[in-house]
């Protein structure tokens, strides 16, 4: 970035007072190689520090599940914390939106965490199948609308993972609604879905 700022400043000054129109663009065309060469080392350097706090990150978070169950078992606060962490882990196996074969081993492997995380949250709030749980889970408002939600990404993931799978492209319909997060299988699908996963679990407190 200290490389790259005197470039951007300089093009910014030539642009802003428009001396382009008194060298016909000549230091534009000095200017644009150094600038793409500059954001081409900024953004691989970039990348790198996101993977490594993203690393770290998800250690911090690893820890603190695990002194979270052997604290209060495989409870409520662990249960809803962990189906957190799992459903990140699913958002962070699709850094790309044109996800490939070789990315599809991470995501399924993530989906499968994600859903056996989501599979024993729902069974736990199933105060029918466990009314064990009845009096803790009627203590916490929204927890039968997060499980509904989860499994809405869970659908949503799923559907993105076969369609690269089964190298299904988007249809036309598709394409032009993408923007609106409706189409099926998109990644703008998928990000719609945890992102109302996460509004969910916040206001509960997980």
């Amino acid at each position: 970035m200290k490389n790259l700022y005197p470039i951007s400043k300089e093009a910014y000054i030539y642009y802003d007072q428009k001396n382009y129109q008194d060298d016909a663009g000549q230091k534009a065309r000095q200017l644009h190689p150094q600038l793409l060469a500059g954001w081409d080392v900024f953004s691989k350097a970039s990348k790198q520090l996101k993977a490594q706090i993203n690393t770290m990150g998800d250690e911090i978070e690893q820890k603190s599940l695990a002194l979270l169950e052997k604290k209060l078992g495989r409870t409520l606060p662990y249960l809803g914390r962990n189906l957190m962490v799992t459903a990140k882990g699913v958002l962070q196996s699709l850094s790309e939106d044109n996800i490939s074969d070789k990315k599809l081993e991470p995501l399924s492997i993530a989906l499968q965490n994600y859903e056996k995380a989501v599979g024993e949250f729902t069974s736990y709030i199933d105060v029918t199948a466990h009314p064990e749980h009845k009096e803790e889970v009627e203590q916490v408002r929204g927890l039968h609308f997060l499980g509904n939600i989860s499994n809405e990404f869970l659908k949503s993931a799923k559907s993105l993972l076969h369609r690269v799978r089964d190298k299904t492209p988007l249809s036309s319909y598709d394409k032009a609604v993408r923007a609106s997060f409706f189409a099926e299988g998109s990644i703008e699908n998928v990000m719609k879905a945890y992102n109302n996963l996460v509004d969910i679990s916040s206001r509960i407190g997980f």
